[in-house]
């Protein structure tokens, strides 16, 4: 048979090389594979979205179980903590648990009601000696689990508002103690009662504080403390931070 010119009539001839059925499933198995890597991505995807609806409906929780506690709180012990006493500070009563439960170092309001709260604490000390008896009542060995508890909470707190407001009270960082109606002062003046060597807790607090990091907080307050150091020795100041720091 002559060839008529038309090419699509011309028989094929195998070179050799893959067949079309090896090159077929080679093509399956790629697909398959495709197939696999993007169900994996959107089984990764939807887990992460998950995830993050979670992370959020709980943040939003507890904003919310914030905010009612911090209403309790104004309630009970009022804005300025007018209505607290010595026996707020006492094992049975609900004040520091609610305080530092809400307390955001940001929140202009908690931070204010903490200066009270450090303010009443360091009158109370003086007035009594008796730091424990504050806290414990008059059996510590039977509430020290809650004593400590509650004493290490309060001195983290303290020592965060002092370095999230360093920027803005830094003239502050350079008063003496004499000068307490200051926010600044009252805040380390509390941090210094509270982790007196002579207090049976101050291992547990010093051991909390170094575990939070607090050191390195202590370290960017001192840095801003340190831009007006030259002021405080020409006027011959000892600050609250520095009787602080040593400890």
């Amino acid at each position: 048979m002559f060839f008529s010119g038309d090419p699509s009539t011309r028989k094929r001839v195998d070179l050799g090389g893959r067949s079309s059925k090896e090159r077929d499933r080679q093509k399956l198995l790629e697909q398959t594979r495709l197939e696999r890597n993007r169900r994996l991505w959107l089984r990764q995807q939807n887990s992460a979205a998950l995830k993050i609806q979670k992370c959020f409906r709980g943040r939003r929780a507890v904003k919310a179980e914030h905010f009612k506690v911090r209403v309790q709180f104004y309630g009970t012990y009022g804005n300025c903590c007018q209505n607290v006493d010595r026996h707020c500070f006492s094992p049975d009563s609900e004040f520091l648990r609610q305080l530092l439960f809400f307390f955001n170092a940001r929140n202009a309001g908690d931070f204010a009601i903490l200066v009270e709260t450090c303010r009443l604490l360091v009158q109370f000390i003086r007035d009594s000696g008796d730091t424990v008896s504050l806290f414990a009542g008059r059996d510590y060995s039977s509430n020290h689990a809650l004593v400590d508890y509650r004493v290490k909470q309060l001195a983290y707190a303290c020592v965060e508002a002092v370095h999230q407001n360093r920027n803005q009270l830094k003239e502050q960082l350079l008063m003496k103690p004499e000068e307490s109606s200051v926010s600044m002062t009252l805040l380390l003046e509390a941090v210094v009662s509270l982790i007196d060597p002579k207090l049976p807790w101050v291992c547990n607090i010093v051991g909390y504080l170094l575990q939070r990091k607090t050191f390195s907080l202590f370290r960017e307050i001192a840095l801003i403390w340190k831009e007006s150091t030259k002021i405080a020795a020409s006027n011959g100041k000892v600050s609250s931070l520095s009787m602080c720091l040593p400890l």
